[in-house]
């Protein structure tokens, strides 16, 4: 029944998007989170990989640049930096001549209108502000951001332009993303390869930081790896230092979409499951605590103060 359900919607979508691209790309992204709403996991993804991606709709949401990135992963994981660049950038006049007028289209809907795509710009402002008004508060100050692809929120603030932040440590796994923050390089940015494997085992000290951050990482992560790598995190920070995490919603408008045409699933958690991640933190540790959802009702925010 349900498979039934999706093969209309998708033959209704095909049959308009062309004409009406705006409204059928909504009308897709809401009728998929519907059906995923009423289904199991099972059933969703028989759904979201039988149904969804042996149907002709899916040559035609391929035209869009960020869609097809994403299935095809290009770097062997999900939500790359050059992904991202998507919802930050937008085309270069390059790919915009290579994407087809309907692919351009559906692009607009996907990386711009998509709350999504808003929210992880306005996590972008939230993190710039951060840097400013820790630069403000310390002279010196250093940072570390873990998984940190292409550092946009670097690139936004004043402070780190202006060299007020003494060290920017920029940790990611992927050489390639690394390799575009050399453009940072004079401004006190330092990156570093390494994974989270790295940090669990060890393999990289981290320490004696005021501001830690992992804006994206907890998505892709499961609890228990969650709540060891917050708490080697609380323990990089120096005295009256700031972790702060970010993870995505459990059924934000859009994750439907993702599962089935974009191959891009998410690891979300509420309010509640992010404060569970601090189980591994000694209490008498941390000064204060809070969590909070943006406006966008789409990312959860976990922030957390070491105690002097």
């Amino acid at each position: 029944m349900l498979a039934d359900m999706a093969v209309e919607l998708l033959g209704e979508v095909n049959a308009s998007i062309e004409a009406d691209t705006a409204n059928a790309v909504w009308r897709l992204i809401d009728g998929l989170q519907g059906i995923k709403r009423s289904s199991d996991a099972i059933e969703w993804r028989a759904v979201a990989h039988d149904v969804c991606r042996a149907h002709p709709l899916k040559e035609r949401l391929d035209q869009d640049p960020f869609t097809s990135r994403s299935f095809r992963r290009p770097r062997g994981y999900p939500g790359d930096a050059e992904l991202l660049d998507f919802i930050y950038l937008g085309l270069t006049p390059e790919q915009g001549q290579d994407t087809t007028p309907l692919g351009r289209r559906i692009f607009h809907e996907t990386t711009y209108r998509a709350p999504a795509a808003h929210a992880v710009r306005m996590r972008r402002e939230l993190l710039t502000s951060r840097l400013d008004q820790l630069a403000a508060a310390k002279a010196g100050a250093r940072v570390l951001s873990v998984a940190c692809g292409h550092l946009h929120e670097a690139r936004c603030a004043r402070s780190v332009k202006e060299g007020r932040i003494g060290e920017l440590v920029a940790l990611d796994h992927d050489p390639l993303t690394l390799a575009r923050l050399s453009e940072l390089g004079d401004f006190n940015v330092t990156p570093v390869r390494a994974s989270v494997r790295d940090i669990l085992e060890g393999k990289r000290l981290l320490e004696r930081f005021d501001f830690v951050y992992a804006a994206g990482l907890f998505d892709y992560l499961n609890d228990r790896t969650a709540g060891s790598l917050t708490a080697q995190l609380f323990d990089a920070l120096n005295a009256g230092g700031e972790l702060l995490i970010g993870n995505f919603l459990p059924d934000i408008r859009g994750s439907a979409y993702m599962e089935a045409f974009m191959d891009w699933s998410l690891t979300a958690r509420g309010e509640e499951q992010l404060m569970a991640c601090l189980q591994g933190v000694p209490s008498d540790a941390i000064a204060r605590s809070r969590t909070w959802r943006d406006e966008q009702e789409c990312i959860a925010y976990l922030a957390v103060q070491r105690a002097a």
